[in-house]
């Protein structure tokens, strides 16, 4: 439990000093930077569409949350866009919370941990290639956390839900294999800034990501012959 916990520090802590040095280290001067983002948003954006898989933890338990995401990216410099996001329903049993029945004793049911949300995303691309890019992904994350089981009449019940807010800060690489797909990894760390505090579990926790990339723009200018 300690060198899990331990381990888990060094790697937050790591992912967090590598994305100020990024930043500190960046060539672009922060009145450059804005001046270029400013100038890229005046740009036609693409249409990007991305599935992704951040792994990461909640208590010492692993814990998978798949990612749809949307959005439009200037320049090959700024990309913005939404998306939603979920536990994977079979996740560690451990995580779920065993309910009791009025005598305290003799169980219930088992309540399964429930935990999604909406994403907004900003991703910064500091290096870019033919094939290779670089990028510091941000995501602000509105949702919820609950258990949620089925009553003795078969109907889904709901059991301490509550809203969560968390924020995500991440390093990113990306791989382009050809015009239309991609693929690529990360890590970074998800913080809650409102957590529920009815659910007895740790979610800040560090995260790694791998993502599958669909060029939605360029494949529509090929379909249309346009490019």
């Amino acid at each position: 439990m300690f060198e899990s916990s331990a381990f888990k520090e060094i790697i937050s802590r790591n992912t967090i000093i590598a994305l100020a040095l990024i930043l500190a280290l960046s060539p672009i001067a922060k009145a450059q930077l804005f001046d270029s983002i400013h100038a890229a948003i005046k740009k036609k954006p693409k249409i990007i569409f991305r599935f992704d898989s951040r792994n990461s933890f909640i208590d010492d338990s692993k814990a998978k949350i798949f990612g749809w995401k949307i959005g439009v990216e200037f320049n090959n410099l700024i990309r913005i866009g939404g998306g939603f996001n979920r536990l994977v329903e079979r996740h560690d049993p451990s995580l779920d919370k065993v309910l009791y029945g009025e005598n305290g004793v003799d169980t219930f049911t088992i309540a399964e941990l429930q935990f999604n949300y909406i994403s907004y995303f900003i991703d910064y691309i500091f290096f870019d290639t033919r094939r290779w890019e670089f990028s510091v992904p941000f995501q602000i994350g509105l949702g919820g956390s609950r258990y949620e089981y089925r009553d003795e009449n078969g109907q889904l019940q709901e059991h301490n839900a509550k809203s969560v807010i968390l924020f995500e800060p991440a390093i990113s690489m990306q791989y382009k294999i050809t015009k239309w797909f991609g693929f690529g990894a990360g890590a970074g760390y998800r913080l809650m800034l409102l957590n529920n505090k009815a659910i007895e579990k740790k979610f800040n926790s560090p995260i790694y990501i791998f993502k599958f990339k669909i060029f939605l723009g360029d494949m529509m200018r090929s379909f249309s012959g346009k490019d």
